[in-house]
């Protein structure tokens, strides 16, 4: 998944949500993290998540951390991915490239997948300004995506971490490190779009 998440008390936590979620004894605690994607009922997660934070998280930490456990407890049917081989996270453009190539395929099974870019899909539509987008708004987009995801047959799995990782650096736009950030989604998508397609042939 990740290295050395033992050493950071967030991803401790996305290990423990992930691997409770679908326990019917956590269904209470769930349904209170669930509501942590919304500003106006965010307070709901707090107990659940500020604990495992400690008293010195940075206020950004606390936020990303109760919006990404709320995607946890929401898209149960999406599964986390694995580590592969050399790959030891997936970025959420990889990401979206898998979700498209499985959108097109359950819309036509039986057809060849392809990707035009003159004919950009729901997913690249939504990517295409996510890096103008402030963190709510960004956060957002990701729940969309992720809302087409857990409507197909079989969703992609993704990297919660490698999410988790992304909206907590998203910063401002406007400095460097942040422009250089937002931008490595969409040359991610379009870096493994036809790559994902042909494997999804084979």
């Amino acid at each position: 998944m990740v290295n050395d998440v033992h050493q950071s008390a967030e991803y401790a936590l996305i290990y423990q949500i992930l691997d409770r979620r679908s326990v019917d004894t956590f269904r209470q605690q769930r349904a209170n993290i669930r509501r942590g994607a919304d500003p106006f009922t965010e307070h709901y997660a707090y107990p659940y998540i500020y604990p495992a934070l400690g008293p010195d998280a940075r206020s950004e930490v606390r936020k990303t951390a109760v919006r990404v456990a709320a995607l946890i407890a929401e898209f149960t049917d999406i599964p986390q991915s694995q580590e592969n081989g050399e790959r030891k996270f997936k970025s959420f453009g990889t990401w979206c490239s898998e979700l498209s190539v499985a959108w097109a395929r359950q819309k036509k099974p039986d057809q060849q997948v392809s990707f035009d870019p003159r004919n950009p899909d729901a997913v690249a539509q939504r990517l295409a300004y996510i890096h103008t987008q402030d963190f709510e708004e960004a956060y957002k987009s990701i729940w969309r995506l992720m809302q087409m995801a857990n409507s197909l047959q079989i969703s992609p799995a993704c990297d919660y971490f490698s999410i988790y990782r992304l909206l907590s650096r998203w910063g401002n736009g406007v400095s460097e490190q942040s422009r250089a950030l937002r931008m490595q989604i969409l040359k991610d998508y379009y870096g493994n779009i036809g790559q994902t397609a042909d494997a999804s042939e084979n």
